[in-house]
């Protein structure tokens, strides 16, 4: 079984979830979307999971505003995938939804069509 960490994102690792959105999506967020979601949008949070050696498997990026959560981002590199990795990043969401002030009943995720494996 893999190892691995679920854990805030740190500015170092910033420009490591660019280029896994890179890897992982036809339209990625540019490098500046990332850093807003980090320290310029007070509703966002986001997670990394990351092995021994720091390197990015997968990443979270959701919003809570007022009753609702929403997933903006989710990804695992695809050689780590069907390892659990993403349940992981979901779980850490839902554990940060309950310990809201404001009890959060919601949470949303759109996908495009296309997007089979969502």
């Amino acid at each position: 079984m893999m190892e691995f960490e679920i854990r805030p994102l740190k500015k170092k690792d910033i420009e490591k979830v660019a280029n896994l959105e890179a890897a992982c999506f036809v339209k990625p967020w540019p490098l500046n979307q990332i850093a807003y979601e980090f320290k310029g949008n007070p509703c966002a949070k986001v997670f990394v999971a990351v092995d021994k050696e720091e390197s990015i498997l997968g990443y979270l990026d959701f919003m809570i505003t007022f009753d609702s959560a929403t997933i903006d981002r989710i990804c695992v590199m695809e050689k780590y995938r069907n390892r659990g990795i993403a349940s992981k990043l979901l779980d850490k969401m839902v554990e940060v939804c309950k310990s809201q002030k404001d009890k959060v009943e919601f949470i949303t995720l759109e996908v495009r069509l296309s997007n089979q494996k969502a």
